[in-house]
């Protein structure tokens, strides 16, 4: 929790350590990136018939292959770990959730008085749950960016939401 005062409170999710290990992921495609080029250079320096050698083609395949995988991971990661903000505003009688939401982030308004129930929900043989609002009009709104695995966090978050909106 960022901010209480008795009419508004903001929550934020925050991921480092997918942040972090994003940061890695970016940290080994650059170093495959580098290993890429010298393998590439002494190739083509050896002879040009060095980059016809399968093993040398399977050197520069791997790498490729490490560039893209780690790459791609690093990418989802940072995407992944962008910051979650929920505002309960009594005032102004609304609920702004901020969440990322592929490549983008998606602002969601919600009636502050439209809220049945906060519940947990998802997989329990899988410890992947999820904080959720359940609406007046039946939907189902996700409070958590992702599934998290630690209920006794997720479950007093969603007592103080409680606690909040019932007062």
């Amino acid at each position: 929790m960022i901010e209480l005062t008795s009419t508004r409170a903001v929550f934020e999710e925050r991921r480092t350590g997918l942040r972090a290990a994003s940061l890695v992921c970016i940290g080994v495609t650059a170093f495959s990136l580098v290993a890429l080029a010298v393998q590439w250079q002494g190739a083509a320096a050896a002879t040009p018939e060095r980059l016809r050698d399968p093993t040398a083609l399977l050197a520069l395949a791997a790498f490729g292959a490490i560039i893209l995988i780690f790459g791609a991971a690093s990418v989802y990661g940072l995407l992944l770990s962008r910051t979650l903000t929920l505002t309960l505003d009594r005032d102004a009688g609304a609920i702004l959730l901020v969440a990322p939401r592929g490549l983008r982030m998606a602002t969601e308004t919600l009636p502050y008085y439209g809220v049945r129930s906060v519940r947990l929900t998802g997989e329990e043989s899988l410890k992947a749950l999820a904080l959720v609002f359940v609406l007046r009009d039946g939907r189902v709104v996700p409070v958590t960016a992702a599934p998290a695995h630690d209920r006794e966090r997720l479950e007093a978050l969603a007592s103080k939401i409680r606690e909040i909106l019932a007062t």
